[in-house]
């Protein structure tokens, strides 16, 4: 052992993390070991043990950010007794052992991490911590490694993670439960519709929402599209009439130009400057009924979603080299909208700019004010529970409960629309006025077209 480090000897990096991984990092490659169920100060041993077994027959230099390693090497190579009441008492005479087995020049020293400072030895630390929690993808060796390394850059859900990288659901859900990013924001699934679109921009929910870590810039106007669940956000100074427009006309560069835009009663919205915008761009502006939440749940669910992935992303990999509020929300933007899937594999991204066609979509559904089964009609969209239909003659679609449906052939049920699965869903009761009774498609009605009462 030297008290030194050694001139023109292997230098390598140590380092480990309670997630179980042990981590050699020797400027060019990286060696992992899982040690599940060991806390850090166990990991950052069992990294010594792994350099000092792969490096035996060479002069080496060890750099470890645990001061708990580098005095623990102080000692270990002229101790004459270790106790067995350490937990750790096998790693240690392991180490012991490989030391007084070298016949080449040893140095274990410390390095402070996190530090920031330029210089070869700071960057192969931080090499080595970031290892610990994902590998580089040439290190990758197994579907189980590629999906946790996907999901430290973006911390996707379960679904998602699947889609992506194609580990097995039980994986995904170890992943993301024992993330300890994603775990306070877990829930469990949301069931019920509110109104919405039958197709992309058909109609649009829009609000404000508050971010106070943005400071100046915790205005955000979010505008979400009802039918495949796209998210569009702009960070704003304030809430007045010209932030409205101004988030509008991004939006619209974006996603394209709505039929419907629908917010709620708040003084920007119903000001005159909004009003002669949308008539200008030719858009039906609704408010809904004032002061009922309900009618804005799908944008006020999108703004919990937004905010949510907004804290997660802060502890991504992907945002430690992109600084700032802009970044972060375009990051997050971009996991909602091109990452996170629907049970059918699709993003929202893809359902909004590539809808599924309805083609030979009929069915055939029971009129329940007659008792009648109807002719078939075209299958528009499928929700939980219930089915939109447009029938022959009338001027707009309607809701039915799905188990007034019948397929008109085998293949119907092949071509029809598949379910609006955003995340936007959210829970609505419907009155007890309208029981059983199928809704007009009114996307200001205070009754969530799609939910059959």
């Amino acid at each position: 052992m030297k008290r030194e480090p050694i001139p023109k000897a292997q230098t390598v990096y140590t380092d480990g993390a309670k997630n179980g991984f042990a981590v050699v990092f020797d400027g060019s490659q990286i060696l992992r070991q899982p040690v599940s169920g060991q806390s850090a100060q166990k990991a950052e041993v069992e990294a010594l043990i792994i350099a000092l077994k792969v490096y035996s027959s060479i002069p080496l230099n060890v750099y470890t950010d645990s001061l708990y390693v580098a005095n623990l090497a102080l000692v270990i190579e002229t101790a004459s007794y270790i106790g067995k009441q350490s937990t750790i008492t096998e790693q240690l005479q392991v180490v012991q052992l490989l030391i007084w087995a070298r016949r080449d020049p040893l140095y274990i020293g410390h390095i402070r991490s996190h530090s920031g400072l330029p210089g070869p030895l700071s960057e192969g630390n931080a090499k080595a911590d970031a290892a610990t929690h994902a590998v580089g993808l040439s290190c990758v060796t197994t579907e189980y490694d590629k999906a946790l390394q996907f999901h430290n850059k973006f911390h996707l859900n379960a679904q998602s993670l699947r889609f992506h990288t194609g580990c097995s659901r039980d994986q995904a859900l170890q992943i993301v439960s024992l993330c300890p990013t994603c775990a306070p924001f877990i829930h469990s699934p949301s069931l019920g519709v509110n109104p919405r679109g039958l197709q992309p921009n058909d109609v649009w929910q829009t609000d404000v929402t508050h971010f106070p870590s943005f400071g100046k810039l915790s205005f955000i106007h979010v505008s979400t599209d009802t039918y495949s669940g796209f998210i569009f956000a702009t960070l704003h100074t304030g809430e007045k009439a010209k932030d409205v427009i101004s988030h509008l006309l991004k939006a619209f560069s974006s996603m394209g130009t709505p039929r419907c835009l629908k917010t709620d009663n708040g003084p920007a919205y119903v000001s005159q400057a909004v009003q002669r915008f949308c008539t200008q761009w030719e858009i039906n502006h609704k408010t809904g009924i004032p002061y009922n939440p309900q009618g804005q749940a799908i944008v006020e669910r999108a703004h919990q979603h937004l905010k949510t992935y907004l804290q997660k992303t802060k502890e991504g990999e992907i945002y430690r080299n992109c600084q700032g509020p802009q970044a972060l929300l375009s990051i997050t933007l971009f996991t909602l909208n091109f990452l996170l899937t629907d049970t059918g594999g699709r993003t929202a991204a893809q359902r909004h700019f590539s809808p599924p066609t309805v083609q030979d979509a009929q069915i055939r559904w029971k009129d329940l004010s007659t008792g009648k089964w109807q002719p078939p009609a075209p299958l528009l969209a499928r929700v939980r529970g219930a089915v939109c239909v447009f029938p022959p003659g009338t001027e707009k679609p309607i809701w039915i409960p799905e188990r007034c449906t019948r397929p008109v052939n085998e293949n119907s049920r092949q071509n029809e629309v598949p379910k609006m699965a955003d995340p936007a869903t959210v829970v609505l009761t419907p009155s007890s006025e309208c029981r059983d009774t199928p809704h007009e498609l009114d996307p200001a009605c205070g009754i969530p077209s799609g939910q059959v009462c």
